[in-house]
């Protein structure tokens, strides 16, 4: 169903509309503490809720999709520090049969994703596994996409003017070389030009400022950006100076499809890292949070 563009303005901004995903909590000690409880996306994002001590069910706001659910213990941890985490894995769905759990036939598994929609939630996500394997567990933190990145802050021991002779056709210098002083950058010394090509349109290249290259890509599902979403805050570019993830957003029909890249300071350009693709509503949802 194609919804008007009211809706799905309203859509962006609402919170109310948002689809929810809720379980039971358990852990393997008499009592049970604080938690945090983290949904995690296909595409990297997170969405949490912190609950108190002997709290025993959690619920979470999220956009409609698909996640995997897990929970870090609140006031324990290892020597290292290191906060105990629990899942909602195949455990969880074994554990569900009572008499399979009795008789010791239910352990640790993957975990298990879940779909939610905005009529049709989940309640039964249950946290209950404790018990994974080490990789598994190291996996599951609260940090979002953009910080599993991170950008090198230090600046460059010296710098340079954008180089001419590495510009694309037809590229707006000027604007290139106004981006390369003033910003905005990219990955801690990656400045972003960007320049119209019409309306709703715009071309974009980056600068490396430590060595004047200027980075730009002949992708037609890249080159041009275009605008066109339909709810606020939403960008064709997302970036930050803090982290070398950069991802590029394209509306595809009721779909907005998302590619990843990672900043490579040794080659200077950009590495692909993968594709996702969201429908409008989970997009403009995710876009609000921000």
């Amino acid at each position: 169903m194609r919804l008007p563009l009211a809706a799905l303005i309203l859509l962006a901004t609402d919170p109310l509309l948002a689809a929810t995903i809720g379980g039971r909590l358990s852990y393997p000690s008499e009592e049970l503490p604080g938690m945090t409880v983290v949904a995690r996306n296909a595409a990297g994002e997170t969405f949490s809720v912190e609950t108190r001590p002997k709290q025993a069910r959690y619920r979470i706001e999220v956009p409609e999709g698909r996640y995997v659910v897990f929970a870090i213990a609140q006031g324990t941890g290892d020597a290292a520090g290191k906060a105990p985490r629990g899942a909602h894995t195949a455990y969880s769905i074994c554990a569900r049969d009572k008499a399979r759990l009795k008789a010791g036939r239910c352990t640790t598994g993957p975990l298990e994703e879940v779909a939610v929609t905005q009529a049709r939630g989940r309640e039964d996500v249950d946290v209950d596994d404790w018990y994974m394997p080490e990789a598994l567990t190291a996996t599951l933190d609260l940090q979002d996409l953009f910080a599993r990145y991170p950008a090198d802050l230090n600046p460059p021991a010296a710098t340079r003017s954008p180089d001419p002779a590495t510009a694309p056709p037809g590229a707006d210098f000027e604007r290139i070389q106004r981006a390369a002083t003033r910003g905005p950058f990219y990955a801690g010394r990656v400045a972003v030009a960007r320049w119209p090509c019409g309306e709703g349109c715009e071309n974009w290249a980056l600068v490396d400022v430590a060595s004047g290259r200027i980075v730009a890509t002949e992708d037609a599902a890249l080159q041009p950006l275009r605008g066109g979403f339909p709810c606020k805050r939403a960008e064709a570019l997302e970036f930050s100076e803090a982290s070398r993830l950069m991802r590029v957003h394209r509306l595809d029909g009721e779909r907005v499809v998302t590619r990843d890249f990672i900043w490579s300071y040794d080659a200077v350009r950009l590495e692909p890292a993968g594709e996702s693709a969201r429908s409008v509503e989970e997009f403009c949802l995710a876009a609000a949070r921000r």
